[in-house]
């Protein structure tokens, strides 16, 4: 399982500048938001091997210097007029996408369930564990997603039988999918 999840991560990151860097201009903000997380791995633990840093230009360098000081492990890649950053900060794991001009796209940050708003928990055991307990379920991936200057929460929570993604955006809590296991 492990092994499937490290592999997964390294898939995703050395895949993620080609599935999210095009925007599809029909998509809502919400909509973009729950693409960018899909089916990624719960559990980043490995860094991508590609290293772009020297096809990324000077704007954007400038702007994620500006937007994430004191980033560790910071790692490029490029495509076309998009350059995307994976990187750490804070003890956590973040990605961001930029333009060639040096505009912020999108930036994530993968949240582990100890560091979640204690308003996000509350309202999570409020709306899905009154029915069960919390034990039943357990929150297995968790996001900040920030676009447009809006920050939605991404969490999914998981037990035996399904998973439960949810979105949460100025306090409002939604089921976004619901997948058999």
């Amino acid at each position: 399982m492990k092994t499937k999840i490290i592999l997964g991560s390294l898939l995703w990151l050395l895949t993620a500048n080609n599935s999210f860097s095009q925007t599809d201009s029909k998509l809502s903000d919400n909509d973009y938001a729950m693409a960018i997380v899909k089916d990624m791995p719960g559990n980043f633990t490995s860094k991508s091997t590609v290293d772009a840093s020297s096809l990324v230009n000077e704007k954007v360098k400038e702007t994620f210097d500006q937007k994430f000081l004191g980033a560790s492990g910071l790692m490029w890649q490029v495509n076309g007029k998009k350059a995307y950053a994976s990187f750490w900060k804070d003890q956590l794991f973040h990605s961001a996408l930029f333009k060639k001009n040096g505009t912020l796209v999108w930036s994530i940050v993968y949240v582990p369930q100890q560091k979640l708003p204690a308003k996000l928990i509350q309202r999570i055991k409020s709306q899905y564990f009154l029915q069960c307990t919390p034990e039943d379920y357990a929150i297995t991936f968790a996001a900040d997603v920030t676009i447009n200057n809006r920050n939605i929460w991404v969490v999914k929570l998981e037990n035996e039988q399904e998973i439960l993604t949810l979105r949460s955006e100025d306090n409002n809590l939604q089921l976004a999918g619901l997948d058999k296991k």
